[in-house]
């Protein structure tokens, strides 16, 4: 009986029916922009409508808005539900299992699962804010590029993106074309990231949304690009299209359109010196294990300044600390010339943020010869990726006496 309710009400436009696996995907997608403490409490919902064979789903926070859909049968009216608890009826379910979604009343929910029955409390869909959607650049022309644009550009530089709300230009990704070339670039003050990849029409796109290179570039929030790097997976095609106060990022499964960041973004070049001859070629895993081991001597609430210096033929890593010890640790390099006379001393976790975003094996660590004693860090098979790193100020940025290992016995010649 609870199967001839189900496909009367589908036949009758009051239902639909759709795969659980594919629901239970489409709703982690959408809860990331949507917050259970919201102080607008549809803002905590997301709004389903159904019509010609699909189910669109949409969240927001009024700062970004993610859209997706699944394949479905029947229709239904929109309407705005929590999507955490739908996602929990379904996630466990076998992903072929059918599950029906139907209106019972203007405010309720119907969730039918076999012999199971639910009912959700429901918020009319005549409240939902929309987010207006950047048609205009879309008429202009958009960058059609690789999915694995977002892994290969964007994961690398959003780990160096600024959460200090008084300078909030830095608080997103700089999309700054030249030509058929594409910079992404990100900076806290203390790291700067950036990536340059070829795009063929980049720069005409970008102008045609109102970004016109070396003038006015293009920032967008961490917000959307977060969304996207967590949401936009696999080999698939993707368009990035901008207007002046709107990016959207779509894909087949998925569309994530967020607010641009209105200000005027730095000139990162007077920061990009030029790299000298001075510096190493690093192997990166050891790089990376021995940041971490220095660690164990690293209390909690104190600095994190390590420093690099070259001696013996080796680049040490030296770390010491008034109450957990000191340690010294060498680590696999070749010098492409030579390395200052000084010790230079750098936060350890930034370190570990920049030598994370290396694609390759190895690493160079340049010297920059400026009076910021700044080092460039690139990564050896991908040279368009280039780090920038400020050393640390102040008594910690002291050079750390390395330890002195223990004096050999003294052997006397038999007399």
């Amino acid at each position: 009986m609870m199967g001839n309710t189900r496909k009367s009400r589908i036949a009758e436009g009051a239902g639909i029916s759709v795969d659980a696996g594919a629901f239970s995907q489409a709703l982690a997608r959408v809860i990331s922009a949507c917050h259970q403490k919201a102080t607008i409490p549809i803002l905590s919902t997301a709004r389903l409508a159904a019509g010609h064979s699909r189910l669109e789903i949409v969240s927001t926070d009024l700062d970004i808005e993610i859209r997706t859909h699944v394949a479905a049968a029947g229709k239904l009216e929109a309407v705005c539900v929590d999507p955490r608890v739908l996602r929990d009826i379904v996630r466990g379910l076998p992903a072929t299992q059918r599950v029906t979604l139907a209106l019972r009343a203007a405010n309720e929910l119907l969730v039918l699962v076999d012999e199971e029955e639910w009912l959700l409390p429901a918020v009319d869909a005549k409240d939902w804010p929309k987010m207006k959607r950047p048609e205009d650049a879309l008429k202009h022309g958009a960058i059609q590029l690789d999915a694995g644009f977002v892994g290969d550009v964007l994961a690398r530089v959003a780990p160096f993106i600024s959460n200090e709300e008084t300078r909030y230009y830095l608080n997103g990704v700089c999309l700054d074309p030249d030509g058929d070339r594409l910079f992404s670039v990100t900076t806290d003050g203390h790291r700067l990231g950036r990536v340059e990849r070829n795009i063929a029409g980049v720069g005409a796109a970008m102008e045609a949304a109102g970004y016109v290179a070396g003038e006015r570039r293009c920032i967008v929030s961490s917000l959307l690009v977060r969304a996207a790097v967590n949401l936009v997976r696999g080999p698939a095609r993707l368009t990035i299209s901008a207007s002046p106060f709107l990016c959207r990022i779509d894909t087949e499964a998925v569309s994530i359109t967020g607010r641009m960041i209105d200000g005027t973004y730095p000139d990162y070049h007077r920061v990009l010196c030029e790299a000298t001859d001075a510096g190493y070629e690093v192997d990166r895993l050891a790089f990376l294990s021995a940041l971490g081991r220095l660690k164990a001597i690293e209390a909690r609430g104190s600095s994190c300044g390590l420093t690099l210096c070259w001696r013996k033929g080796a680049l040490y890593l030296d770390r010491r600390d008034a109450d957990r010890g000191r340690a010294s640790i060498p680590v696999p390099a070749a010098p492409l010339r030579s390395w200052p006379d000084q010790p230079i001393s750098f936060d350890r976790r930034y370190l570990v943020a920049i030598v994370q975003q290396i694609r390759g094996s190895a690493f160079r660590l340049h010297w920059t010869g400026s009076a910021s004693s700044q080092v460039r860090i690139s990564d050896a098979s991908d040279p368009a990726s280039t780090f920038i790193l400020m050393p640390m100020r102040g008594e910690t940025a002291l050079p750390h006496e390395p330890p002195v290992p223990p004096a050999e016995p003294e052997v006397r010649a038999a007399e």
